[in-house]
């Protein structure tokens, strides 16, 4: 049976229709789903692998020197990361989850760090000499996955987890004279020619990032809301 279908003059797509409707600031996020399909985009392009990931059903596995996904969005300076995952175990040590980390240098770039020898999660921001970091405590490293997210502005870094169906705050860090490296942002695997602070496995099932803006409170809780609604009869998200 043909399809019927009505054409309204002046009318165009938004990408907050239908699908783009459940995801916060839909027209600038490019949002990932990871697992054995390849990476599936739901919102902007598909990332590019870098070395061999460990491909699960729903996830994979990679670490800052080996494998993981280049997304292709260009780093800059205002931007909200995320990613839902699970990172490594209680006291195996760190691991880098989404950024442009390039471990030296200046800017050394933005990332998310997980340190399970500290219960930590934190933000480091570049700057066009060094960096500063936004730590919280977090006890997430009892493996289930996680939404983690990180705001970056030019004044200032955050970090959250949401957990349990609330959010967890760091207290945000202030820097000056911000600065991003000219790279694209990449998932798990960073620009490290040696990593020299911890390079543990990582699990990640999606990743988004918002180019440009930052999430509010309420943007990231309606994220970790589609997201279980979306893989939590399939993972168990904490």
């Amino acid at each position: 049976m043909a399809g019927l279908g009505f054409n309204i003059a002046g009318a165009v797509w938004d990408s907050r229709n239908v699908i783009g409707s459940i995801y916060p600031l839909p027209s600038i996020a490019t949002i990932t789903l990871y697992g054995s399909g390849g990476p599936t985009p739901v919102l902007g392009s598909t990332p590019s692998v870098i070395n061999t990931p460990i491909i699960n059903a729903n996830s994979f596995i990679g670490n800052s020197m080996g494998g993981g996904y280049d997304t292709g969005v260009s780093d800059s300076v205002t931007k909200t990361l995320m990613l839902l995952c699970k990172p490594s175990t209680a006291g195996t040590g760190k691991s880098k989850g989404i950024g442009t980390y390039t471990g030296s240098g200046s800017p050394i770039g933005d990332t998310l760090i997980f340190d399970s020898t500290t219960n930590r999660i934190s933000s480091i921001a570049g700057a066009s000499s060094g960096f500063v970091q936004d730590l919280v405590n977090a006890e997430i490293y009892d493996g289930k996955f996680y939404v983690v997210f990180a705001d970056f502005a030019l004044y200032k870094t955050q970090i959250f987890a949401c957990k349990e169906g609330g959010l967890i705050a760091g207290p945000g860090v202030g820097l000056t004279t911000r600065a991003v490296p000219d790279k694209t942002i990449r998932i798990a695997r960073t620009y490290e020619s040696a990593d020299t602070s911890g390079n543990a496995d990582i699990e990640i099932a999606a990743s988004g990032i918002w180019s440009g803006a930052l999430l509010t409170s309420e943007q990231k809780l309606q994220m970790r809301n589609a997201l279980v609604s979306r893989l939590g009869g399939i993972i168990a998200i904490g």
